[in-house]
């Protein structure tokens, strides 16, 4: 089985991104997704895909732990990059805006892990060290309507 991360899922793509994984069936399994303060969305995925983790704003946090006690609910803004260490997962997808995920992306293909990066910011603030050939070829971009073709 395939372990997958979103981060953005509330968003336009990672909701996108959800129901492709749905599409692919019981081989892939969403271990991780984040919002930042969007608790009506953030809480219909976590009942949809039950993950394992759950990251958004402080401003919703209390409000998450009181509703979902089984999964961890995490700081998105401070914790993100340890909770993936320990998610391990096989495809992570960056989806969220601005480039707060930079570091986390490095991390990710600097471990070989693959990564999709929905986020133009990122790619332009850091594009020539992510996509340089000492990284290796685990990151590639992703668009609107172009999701449906990751296959990890």
């Amino acid at each position: 089985m395939k372990s997958i991360f979103v981060v953005g899922s509330t968003g336009f793509l990672g909701r996108e991104a959800l129901e492709v994984v749905k599409l692919l069936g019981e081989n892939y399994k969403v271990v991780g997704i984040t919002g930042f303060n969007n608790l009506e969305i953030l809480s219909e995925q976590i009942r949809s895909f039950l993950p394992k983790y759950v990251g958004a704003s402080t401003k919703i946090l209390d409000s998450l732990k009181e509703m979902f006690e089984k999964a961890y609910i995490f700081d998105v803004e401070n914790e993100l990059e340890q909770v993936l260490e320990d998610a391990s997962p096989d495809l992570t997808l960056f989806l969220s805006s601005k480039i707060t995920s930079l570091r986390s992306i490095y991390n990710q293909i600097s471990n070989e892990h693959f990564v999709g990066i929905g986020n133009k910011e990122s790619i332009i603030a850091g594009g020539e060290i992510l996509f340089s050939d000492q990284l290796g070829n685990s990151l590639f971009p992703l668009i609107a309507n172009h999701l449906q073709f990751f296959n990890v």
